[in-house]
């Protein structure tokens, strides 16, 4: 390692620190769901935040990790990290790690942190994984015992902020989709039942040859870009003004990813001209924009089960979506729906916004604890 570590501490490698026991499949025969034999774990498929949770057992256990042994992937996404909760059968996808000496949560933080060196270790395979030579190989800062584990109790108590986080999100998350349902899956007397082309225009983008692509004029708005992500195509050419994307004008996706792209968004980016895959929906009544927004998210989910396609990519039809049918509340029930509705999403948002923050900084102090270049003495009264 290239980064002077303070006196005291030292560079070993993985295999220094650990016994490595490389994950070996059992005989399919042996494996089972009715609970014979010992947990077994193929990959990461089962992992949670720290503990796995095993869906399978193994009557004839080739390879066995104990209680409180580390678990990394070793096969794609590697280098992800847990910790047994109890005596596991693991599999080809796993090693478990068991430190001879030092502190494991230092051990697990530590490797929690190397996810750029397991990925060039795993690259130039059919498929990215690493061998038991190559793991072994890997080098690791050691600090001394003491300050192992300070920086394990920090990061712990990182951990608890992040688990409590992760609560008030998923809180949040519920609240909302909870609101969403009761709000707009009933009927009162006073509603009356419509399509959704009577409410708004559904008007398509453009598709955009790569050769009209330029280096200046007006954004292209594509599917990544209704997520969140920054880079795009540019147009300086003629179009039609209806496909003229403006911030906060409502737009469906109606070819995307299922749970992510597909579906409705309020634009948040510059102003834009429309890609094809993509309408923009254009209130008859602009005071509805926020109640139709939620609205076609309420019913995205039922479109996305009815919807062409394979099981992560679907697509919807323009004639479906502008005749499905929906229940219509007055207008001033319509706007208290929808404020009511923003007001639980801006708190969900926020609850992401601090549980993405947080996370961001746990992988900014982990480096740097690791590094030697933050005393972990220093933080523990910080958290």
């Amino acid at each position: 390692m290239s980064v002077e570590l303070p006196n005291g501490w030292a560079v070993k490698t993985i295999g220094e620190l650990v016994t490595t026991t490389m994950g070996q499949s059992p005989p399919s025969a042996a494996v089972n769901e009715a609970g014979e034999g010992l947990p077994f774990i193929q990959g990461n498929a089962e992992f949670g935040d720290r503990f796995p949770e095993p869906r399978l057992f193994a009557s004839n256990c080739p390879k066995i990790v104990e209680a409180g042994d580390i678990l990394l992937s070793v096969r794609a996404p590697v280098g992800e990290v847990n910790v047994a909760p109890q005596r596991l059968c693991i599999g080809r996808g796993l090693a478990g790690l068991r430190p001879k000496n030092g502190d494991n949560d230092y051990l697990f933080f530590a490797l929690g942190g190397l996810a750029s060196e397991f990925a060039r270790l795993s690259q130039g395979s059919t498929f990215d994984a690493i061998n038991g030579k190559d793991l072994r190989s890997i080098c690791l800062p050691l600090p001394p015992l003491a300050e192992q584990r300070r920086i394990a109790e920090v990061l712990r108590s990182v951990d608890g902020s992040i688990a409590a986080n992760e609560a008030v999100s998923t809180q949040a998350r519920t609240a909302f989709q909870a609101a969403l349902r009761d709000l707009l899956g009933r009927q009162a007397n006073s509603w009356k039942t419509t399509c959704l082309g009577d409410l708004a225009a559904f008007v398509n983008g453009r598709g955009f040859k790569p050769h009209e692509w330029s280096s200046e004029g007006l954004p292209i708005i594509r599917i990544q870009n209704l997520n969140g992500g920054k880079e795009f195509n540019y147009y300086s050419g003629e179009f039609n003004p209806k496909i003229l994307v403006m911030p906060g004008d409502l737009l469906f996706a109606w070819s995307g990813s299922r749970g992510t792209s597909f579906g409705p968004h309020i634009w948040q980016g510059p102003k834009g001209v429309l890609n094809y895959h993509t309408w923009k929906v254009v209130p008859k009544e602009p005071k509805d924009r926020d109640f139709l927004y939620f609205a076609l998210q309420h019913l995205t989910k039922k479109i996305e089960n009815e919807a062409h396609g394979a099981s992560a990519l679907v697509h919807m039809q323009k004639a479906y979506v502008v005749n499905y049918e929906v229940d219509l509340p007055p207008p001033g029930e319509r706007e208290a729906i929808a404020n009511t509705l923003n007001d639980l999403l801006k708190a969900a948002t926020f609850a992401d916004r601090a549980l993405s923050d947080l996370k961001e900084m746990k992988r900014h102090l982990l480096l740097e604890l690791l590094s030697g270049r933050v005393d972990a003495h220093g933080q523990s009264h910080c958290l």
